[in-house]
């Protein structure tokens, strides 16, 4: 393997982690958990590193999707990139999942102006509006109101990224992007993914408040 440049791309934003390797330029197959990353990362870049033939300490960068999406997922996938890189000083490049999407659904002949949407905390959803691969804003809606989506655009999609959505959302249009094209667009189109902050942080579209014990808890 000496010599033969090994990259991986990685997205736990949805309802499972997924992980593929690219060895050589040659993309393997993807590798998907099932479960949601918290439980399942580790196994899952290692099924995928498994089945490429390739160690985790073989990887020279990582292509990591930092969201829209769930933050908990992807802030487990962040740990766990962020410690393997720094161990093996692998580079870091991340990616935006609505962003991406808009490439990908372009590259498939969706009809702009189009609107993609991500499902975000209960009562809420993530949308960007687009005209073709040009993002035209970006930003979390109640779900009420990404309910009339036909005042957003003509064509609205819906990532594919949980089990349930927003009985709102119901009507729209699901969509999955496998790893393949994913990687083809950030191959096509450098400028969907960056270097990233270390270790990189999920995207949060809104302000979050969380809640603080008000009680000392025994530890």
């Amino acid at each position: 393997m000496s010599g033969t440049k090994v990259s991986a791309i990685i997205d736990a934003s949805g309802r499972n982690a997924r992980a593929a390797i690219i060895r050589g330029g040659e993309f393997s197959g993807e590798i998907s958990s099932g479960l949601q990353a918290i439980e399942s990362f580790a196994q899952t870049l290692e099924g995928a590193c498994k089945s490429a033939g390739v160690e985790a300490g073989e990887i020279s960068e990582f292509f990591l999707c930092v969201g829209p999406g769930s933050i908990l997922g992807t802030r487990t996938a962040s740990a766990a990139v962020s410690t393997i890189a720094a161990v093996n000083e692998a580079a870091i490049h991340v990616w935006d999942s609505l962003e991406t999407a808009a490439y990908v659904l372009s590259s498939r002949g969706a009809k702009a102006p189009f609107a993609v949407f991500a499902p975000s905390r209960k009562g809420f959803v993530n949308c960007a509006l687009f005209d073709g691969e040009k993002m035209l804003w970006e930003r979390e809606l109640e779900a009420s109101d990404a309910g009339s989506a036909g005042k957003i655009a003509d064509n609205a999609y819906l990532l594919d990224q949980r089990k349930t959505s927003e009985p709102m959302l119901e009507g729209m249009e699901k969509i999955e992007l496998p790893l393949s094209e994913i990687w083809e667009a950030i191959n096509k189109n450098p400028k969907l993914c960056a270097p990233a902050d270390f270790p990189p942080n999920a995207k949060s579209l809104s302000e979050r408040t969380y809640a603080k014990w008000k009680a000392p808890a025994l530890i």
